[in-house]
């Protein structure tokens, strides 16, 4: 019988080790192939992918098979590569509900600016426009628009939706336990309350006024339409959408015609129409400079939690790792932290911080704030040297929240007895089973004004030149969420601009005096690559099948898996659209 069995084992081992060898050749076969491409014509114009939702930065790397997805950087790449390709004549924009961040978009939008310089023509085609489709059609010289009589410009301005639980957790005896350190600190009022609060309410309204404004300001300089026939357009209620003909008259488009003939005109003057994720796979580091001086841009992006091996979050492992990588690539002279988080865990975010600390003391960090860094995205934000934010960002939020789930009521209610014993006061507290006395909730209260004050005194190390004692920290501390322009104003941020503008302000404070090379951090690994390496575990396959069933669901999922290991939180409470 143990025969059997080791020639069992043995035989699936071989199978395996098949497998791997097989795919492991047709993987480099295609890996070597994917550096031609077919023959193209003289005279050709880059379709450029913008459907669904689109991250900034995704450590993913794209694939002709297993993965296949498309970024924010990878757009920018395309547009970048093209502008200097002698055999790209123009760009064809096709959004249809593109869906990434204003920050990111913005980025987008300077590419396409800057590719307009080399003289390139830029064609977009739209069906419904909604918000970021008509900001990214705007670039376009032409944009021309479908002559279905469902299409039309959709603007429908900003707003944000919180979902409150605490009638749903009473019915079935839950009880949320939320303490909060900053009169503002509004993350977990969903789990206590039933509808916005004033503190909420303040918040929220001085953000979405500014995006609003941004917004509007941004459209009316870019198609040359005054704000106030934008905001007749955002604000009439006698229709959702306004139609083609409408659109025209506008000023939003430029032309009203269906999509196969608006094609049919465009192989006419074009040879060929490239997909930007084919022209990717193909040209792939065909321009890389190798230069002996580099800036690192690293990304940091998503909720901060203590999950080492999922790729979607943010995680104090990961981070540490990059800045390693960075550390031992000594033609890096300095770097610029992309932060794009709502925060998270508290103690992950100092971990963060940590690794942050020992790079600048190797180099200039430069911050550039993406659509979010507040909480704990602002916490690991005050290791700059400089803050950089963009127009969209939302930042601040500096404060502390403690959730604590109590399930009392609801063992009482599924007629669960328990009963304890305890050697030390404290030996049963962590228990959700036997509620909170009120010692529990000074205890806790206590920890979170603890961490509260040991955030503040980090903004107070970190934005020194702006801010002299913790009471002006304070002033603008208490969880309250500032746009840029007040951010600016209060001291918690020194610039608003782009990524690129961050990026010559690190090369300024370097020693690069010629040429750089940018390099992006973590580096982008494809599926083979994490699988040799051992990175690509059980967890990551668990999340690419869970992130396809619903991202709020998945993000729910991981908020829990996280307040299980601490739930002392630096969290932003509402995703802002």
């Amino acid at each position: 019988m143990k025969k059997s069995g080791y020639f069992g084992i043995g035989c699936l081992t071989s199978l395996l080790l098949f497998v791997l060898v097989v795919f492991g050749s047709f993987y480099a076969v295609t890996k070597v192939a994917g550096g031609s491409v077919e023959k193209i014509g003289e005279k050709n114009i880059l379709a450029i992918d913008l459907k669904g939702n689109v991250p900034e930065y995704s450590r993913l790397k794209n694939d002709r098979y297993i993965i296949d997805q498309t970024s924010v950087i990878d757009i920018i790449t395309a547009i970048k590569q093209a502008k200097n390709d002698d055999r790209i004549y123009g760009l064809l924009l096709k959004p249809e509900m593109f869906i990434c961040g204003y920050a990111s978009m913005n980025e987008i939008i300077d590419a396409l600016e800057d590719f307009k310089t080399s003289g390139k023509t830029i064609k977009a085609f739209v069906t419904i426009a909604s918000n970021n489709d008509m900001l990214i059609a705007s670039c376009a010289d032409e944009v021309v628009i479908s002559a279905s009589s469902s299409a039309g410009v959709f603007l429908k301005g900003f707003g944000v939706d919180v979902t409150f639980y605490k009638n749903m957790f009473a019915k079935f005896g839950i009880k949320m336990n939320v303490i909060s350190a900053g009169k503002y600190k509004d993350y977990g009022t969903q789990y206590t309350h039933d509808k916005i609060t004033p503190e909420m309410k303040s918040n929220y309204n001085r953000i979405l006024k500014s995006r609003y404004e941004q917004f509007v300001n941004q459209i009316s300089q870019q198609l040359d339409i005054s704000a106030l026939t934008i905001e007749s357009v955002v604000n009439n209620e006698d229709f959702m959408i306004l139609n083609s003909r409408e659109s025209l008259k506008v000023g939003f488009v430029d032309k009203i015609q269906y999509e196969i003939d608006f094609l049919k005109d465009i192989e006419g003057i074009f040879d060929t129409v490239l997909t930007s994720k084919k022209y990717l796979l193909a040209f792939n580091n065909k321009d890389n400079k190798n230069l002996y001086k580099k800036v690192a841009v690293l990304y940091l992006s998503g909720k901060i939690m203590p999950l080492q091996s999922d790729y979607s979050v943010l995680s104090a492992n990961w981070v540490e790792s990059a800045v390693e990588d960075i550390l031992d690539d000594r033609t890096i002279k300095a770097c610029v932290v992309r932060v794009n988080s709502p925060g998270g865990s508290a103690f992950e975010s100092e971990k963060i911080l940590k690794a942050l600390t020992r790079l600048k003391a190797k180099m200039p960090v430069v911050i550039s704030m993406g659509d979010y860094a507040a909480s704990g995205g602002y916490m690991i934000s005050c290791v700059g040297d400089v803050i950089v934010a963009d127009p969209y960002t939302i930042t601040g939020s500096i404060g502390v929240v403690q959730l604590i789930p109590e399930l009392k009521e609801l063992q009482s209610r599924l007629g669960i007895d328990h009963d304890k014993l305890e050697y030390g006061k404290k030996s049963t507290w962590l228990n959700p089973l036997n509620g909170l006395s009120q010692p529990q909730i000074e205890a806790y209260r206590n920890s979170a004004n603890n961490v509260y004050d040991s955030f503040k005194k980090i903004v107070l190390k970190g934005r020194s030149e702006k801010f002299t004692s913790l009471e002006e920290v304070e002033a603008v501390a208490q969880g309250q969420v500032w746009d840029s322009i007040s951010a600016k104003e209060n001291g918690l941020i020194d610039e608003i601009g782009s990524l690129n503008d961050a990026i010559k302000i690190a090369v300024g404070k370097s020693t690069i005096k010629e040429s750089f090379e940018r390099v992006n951090y973590p580096k982008r690994r494809d599926f083979f690559e994490l699988l040799l390496a051992d990175k690509l575990g059980i967890s990551e396959m668990k999340t690419l099948l869970f992130k396809g069933v619903s991202d709020d669901i998945y993000q729910q999922k991981v908020m829990f898996e996280t307040l299980e290991k601490n739930s002392t939180q630096t969290l932003l409470p509402a995703d802002f659209n």
